[in-house]
């Protein structure tokens, strides 16, 4: 399966300078039936430590990440990427830490 992901916010910088991808997107080919957890995994190996911890609080994702999978908030680390049947399309994934600040 075809993935593109955006890294948003922080989280963009959170790669080493050397390694950041252009504009902060990823374009991955991951196993069909691949689930958040699979697309974590590759994203730490390729990143590093720091990029890891950054994503993950114990087995779970930390209260601060949020994650969009075609759009859609996706908590569980182990939901697939795809719907059964669809993984032959691009499937979109928006990593972001959201910021706040103003007045």
């Amino acid at each position: 399966m075809n993935v593109r992901v955006k890294l948003l916010g922080p989280l963009r910088q959170a790669p080493r300078r050397g390694e950041r991808p252009p504009h902060g997107v990823l374009d991955l080919t991951l196993p069909d039936g691949a689930t958040l957890e699979d697309l974590l995994d590759r994203l730490a190996a390729r990143f590093g430590a720091p990029f890891d911890d950054s994503l993950r609080e114990d087995a779970e994702l930390p209260p601060s990440v949020r994650v969009f999978v075609d759009g859609q908030l996706v908590v569980e680390r182990h939901r697939p990427l795809a719907r059964p049947g669809e993984s032959s399309q691009k499937v979109i994934v928006d990593l972001m830490v959201p910021i706040t600040g103003g007045r």
